[in-house]
């Protein structure tokens, strides 16, 4: 389960994040990879201890990611796809000290 590190930020495999039918999309928005998406900047992991890990990054937005995928999304699905995705990872914060979902 996600593991608080360094400057309180959680981190998460992919396995954890992706465990569901809208996995493409939120691998797509939030720069999920399963090598661990602290690569942006050497400065990013110098100590190399977030290998295979993922800090949620909303780097693209839903829509943007959908469209990429072949998807059209309306306001309403836009908004079911994010309160899933919310749902997803507080049920994986619940009994982790301060970390909550911003969406």
């Amino acid at each position: 389960m996600g593991t608080k590190s360094e400057g309180a930020f959680y981190f998460w495999t992919a396995d954890e994040v992706l465990g569901h039918d809208r996995a493409p999309l939120f691998k797509r928005q939030y720069y999920i990879k399963t090598t661990g998406n602290a690569d942006l900047s050497p400065r990013s992991d110098p100590h190399e201890e977030f290998k295979g890990q993922n800090c949620l990054i909303a780097r693209t937005p839903l829509e943007e990611a959908a469209k990429v995928n072949g998807m059209v999304l309306t306001s309403v699905e836009r908004d079911e796809l994010l309160t899933c995705l919310a749902r997803s990872i507080s049920a994986r914060c619940s009994d982790l000290p301060g970390c909550h979902v911003l969406t």
